[in-house]
């Protein structure tokens, strides 16, 4: 295991002054933590539980977001206000505005409804159940003492029905009983606090859940420095979701070592289509990197050289990915270096083993994207596109082989009402 020391400090880097990205058009406020107040950690109360040494042992498949579905679930927003619309994949029609969003929702599917997270000073979570036309069946205040907004980020499902919701201004992980999924019930949170950096708070990221074991990606921002990282690279760490112990796989470092990621903060993962046992994660941070929680380590797939060829030279630059169902091509989605808009990039990724088995190509430009805005279903790649004038949700069909050029659908863009924010698949 590659084992970097969780507390070692890097030199100095060369980072784009956050400052200015803070201003640009079509960049969301919360990606760059631009608007969020620095918060100290609340009080917790007792004092959390000690470090399990060693690894985990990881036998089921992790449960990743859906691959496939009936539907595309899609938040839209002018960030002043917000909606849900919805794509039936089969026929390629919109149905705009068929609940109430907000001006940061993500999206998330799981079992027979669709979950919103309301983010960023809005804090909540949404229940929507597709049988009843959509509808709103419940909604919860996301509240946490001493702090003003908690900023949900993410959330994860387990088969024994449990959600996991990770924070991005409290050192905690919520945790819901989905018993009744209609009807989400909140346990006790898992503590953080443990792998906290100098400010409390590890600013906890993606969350996914392998067996008994709940990886969270951790990103160690400062907020003194506008929330730069504070390190060269990432680390997940792994929970024990029935005692809430976090496994310290090196002992003899100082602090808690999670799995170190090669690069920084890690915005996106999705399960790797060629592992059958479901024990590999591909990451986007800096580039994408395999995540082989066997090994309990982590390697570039694609790194940062080959990023650069593409014009992709800040880690604000990726933006999200998805992968075709055989995981033989990875479509990247980044933006230029000015920021002015959106491309996307396909790599083939031959036998998955190595290096792309060709240079990438460009096969989408001047697109307005925000968060999460790209998947692949029924063999269409489906971008939300954010474009003044031209927003909607675009399609394009894959073709029979891999390198096939993209064929857009017909009637381009769908319409969504609001400009589309975020997308996920609906099984």
């Amino acid at each position: 295991m590659d084992a970097s020391p969780r507390r070692r400090r890097a030199g100095p880097r060369s980072r784009p002054r956050q400052t200015l990205l803070c201003g640009l058009s079509g960049l969301a406020p919360l990606l760059l933590g631009c608007e969020l107040p620095s918060q100290g950690p609340p009080d917790q109360g007792e004092d959390p539980p000690p470090p399990i040494v060693g690894a985990p042992t990881i036998t089921a498949p992790c449960t990743g977001p859906p691959t496939s579905g009936r539907s595309i679930a899609v938040t839209t927003t002018d960030f002043a206000t917000g909606a849900l619309s919805i794509v039936d994949v089969g026929s390629a029609q919109g149905t705009p505005d068929v609940a109430l969003g907000s001006t940061d929702a993500k999206p998330f599917a799981f079992g027979e409804h669709l979950y919103l997270l309301h983010r960023f000073q809005i804090d909540a979570l949404d229940v929507i159940d597709p049988a009843q036309g959509w509808s709103l069946v419940d909604q919860q205040a996301i509240e946490v003492d001493g702090v003003v907004s908690a900023n949900p980020q993410k959330m994860a499902f387990s088969a024994d029905a449990l959600a996991y919701i990770t924070l991005f201004a409290s050192p905690q992980v919520l945790v819901y009983d989905l018993s009744d999924p209609a009807r989400p019930v909140a346990l006790a949170p898992l503590d953080l606090r443990p792998i906290a950096d100098e400010d409390g708070n590890p600013e906890a990221s993606l969350a996914m859940v392998c067996d008994q074991t709940l990886l969270v990606s951790v990103q160690d921002l400062d907020p003194s420095l506008g929330f730069l990282p504070r390190h060269e690279r990432g680390e997940v760490a792994l929970i024990d979701r029935t005692s809430g112990q976090i496994h310290d796989l090196d002992p003899t470092l100082d602090g808690i070592q999670g799995i170190p990621l090669q690069g920084t903060w890690a915005r996106q993962w999705r399960l790797d289509p060629r592992d059958p046992s479901g024990h590999t994660l591909l990451v986007l941070s800096e580039g994408v990197e395999r995540l082989d929680l066997d090994a309990l380590s982590s390697t570039w797939l694609i790194d940062q050289e080959t990023l650069s060829t593409v014009g992709i030279t800040s880690y604000l630059q990726p933006q999200a990915f998805a992968l075709t169902p055989a995981g033989d091509a990875l479509y990247l989605a980044s933006y230029t270096e000015d920021f002015a808009e959106v491309v996307v990039d396909r790599f083939l990724l031959g036998d998955g083993e190595g290096s792309p088995a060709s240079p990438p190509e460009r096969v989408l430009a001047g697109l307005q994207t925000s968060e999460e805005a790209l998947e692949i279903v029924a063999g269409t790649l489906w971008v939300g596109d954010r474009s003044p004038g031209a927003s909607g949700l675009r399609g394009f069909h894959l073709g029979d082989t891999v390198d096939a050029p993209l064929v857009p659908l017909a009637e381009a863009p769908l319409a969504t009402g609001l400009p589309p924010y975020a997308i996920t698949i609906v099984p």
